[in-house]
């Protein structure tokens, strides 16, 4: 596909990807705001919403994609492998594939709201597994 052939793409405030509901992912109310199919497969973006004292996903690993955490609101503990970095609102955080990581939140202080984007992509069959009806990858 040439760039002549691809078309901009512009999700308003307040609304998720084709209109699409916001995913519970292991407790974390979770927007797609721009898929990797609407991207022409170059990268996907979440924005994630935690809450005071809530932790991530398990530490994991990811072999075929890098993410890139902006955090909108709040301060983020991001754990890459056995260290700990603090990332607070206005920050950004790079994880290259292959690095074991999670993030959390691990004080009381108001809500945190962060975004992440994947590239090339996020991972469409996991996340189809915990929203069948999600036809948006």
């Amino acid at each position: 596909m040439t760039t002549e052939q691809m078309k901009a793409v512009h999700t308003p405030a307040n609304t998720n990807a084709l209109n699409a509901p916001t995913l519970n992912v292991l407790g974390m109310p979770t927007a797609v705001k721009l898929t990797h199919g609407q991207t022409y497969g170059q990268f996907s973006c979440v924005e994630v919403d935690l809450a005071p004292r809530q932790m991530g996903p398990p530490p994991h690993v990811h072999y075929e994609l890098d993410e890139i955490m902006r955090v909108l609101e709040g301060t983020v503990t991001v754990l890459e492998g056995d260290k700990a970095v603090e990332v607070a609102a206005g920050g950004w955080h790079f994880r290259p594939r292959g690095v074991v990581h999670t993030f959390g939140m691990d004080t009381m202080r108001l809500p945190n709201l962060l975004i992440c984007i994947r590239a090339p992509r996020i991972l469409p069959i996991i996340w189809k597994n915990w929203h069948n009806s999600l036809k948006i990858w």
